[in-house]
């Protein structure tokens, strides 16, 4: 009697044992089902140099709406625009989507639950369309270093409801300082650049940010590029993303004066040599693809 009793006891231990164990696995499946390589902890998005962070949540808060329209763009959503004179946005306010020709590659080139880097994002042209192709296991980092776009941006990501792109203001390209902008360029805010006078804004290599899982970069920062592409030579080299690059802004190669189309091929060679084929897509955007394509998440 006793001895039934005690296996009862020895039966009852091991199912307990056996139970917990499950619970145990369950919760490692469960706890690796949640895990998604393309988040990037809060601590590598904050800034290092420039602390604006309270100064830039009240600027957030003070966005004013009475000055803006929502247009709807077919395909894309909706965006926050204001009167000013700009290219872009005459062109978003036809209700017309801008640079239809790269929304074309991004639609063929991002992949499916993985990370796109935005680099120049501007009020998320081009933005909301990554974010429909990465679906919501993926993330789009997208990268706005003036304060009144990037506010613009923000508020157009809120405004159709996106939860897969985070929003950054930083500039990119080779180092780590913070730089000023030019102040906003008069009739194409998109296209101002890097110099004095602007917005400060805290400068980062992509490759600081310790990116995984990176399908696609798009790179449109107004003659910069070479720069940005050196700072992300470690996440291009491991993952072997596509690349969409506007090349010496709003250039046109064939009218390019001698100076300029040396530039211009410079950058395409330092592109080939990471082991990228290179080709001229439409006026000024070029398409980059790997010849070696990686499998490494």
């Amino acid at each position: 009697m006793i001895s039934e009793l005690r296996r009862e006891r020895q039966c009852a231990a091991q199912k307990t044992n056996f139970q917990s164990l499950i619970s145990v696995l369950l919760l490692i499946a469960l706890s690796l089902s949640c895990k998604n390589e393309n988040v990037v902890s809060p601590e590598a998005l904050r800034p290092r140099l420039l602390h604006d962070e309270q100064e830039m949540q009240a600027y957030l808060e003070t966005f004013p709406k009475e000055q803006y329209k929502v247009i709807r763009i077919l395909g894309a959503g909706r965006f926050y625009l204001d009167d000013k004179q700009d290219a872009i946005k005459d062109i978003l306010r036809k209700g017309v989507i801008w640079e239809e020709n790269v929304v074309t590659l991004l639609r063929k080139h991002v992949k499916p639950d993985t990370t796109v880097i935005d680099a120049g994002a501007y009020i998320g042209t081009h933005t909301l369309f990554m974010s429909k192709y990465v679906g919501k296991k993926g993330r789009v980092y997208a990268f706005e270093p003036q304060r009144k776009i990037y506010r613009e941006l923000v508020y157009n990501l809120k405004l159709n409801h996106i939860k897969n792109v985070v929003p950054l203001r930083f500039a990119l390209g080779l180092g780590s300082e913070i730089i000023e902008m030019f102040p906003a360029a008069q009739g194409n805010e998109g296209g101002t650049r890097i110099g004095q006078g602007g917005d400060k804004a805290e400068l980062r290599t992509i490759d600081s940010f310790g990116f995984r899982n990176v399908s696609l970069i798009k790179i449109d920062v107004e003659g910069f590029e070479d720069y940005v592409i050196v700072g992300a030579k470690e996440t291009i080299q491991r993952y072997r993303p596509i690349l969409i690059v506007e090349i010496e802004g709003d250039a046109i190669y064939q009218k390019a004066p001698p100076e300029m189309k040396a530039r211009i091929d410079r950058s395409k060679e330092g592109i080939v040599k990471l082991g990228y084929s290179i080709k001229l897509m439409d006026r000024h955007n070029y398409l980059a693809k790997p010849l070696n394509p990686s499998h490494e998440k």
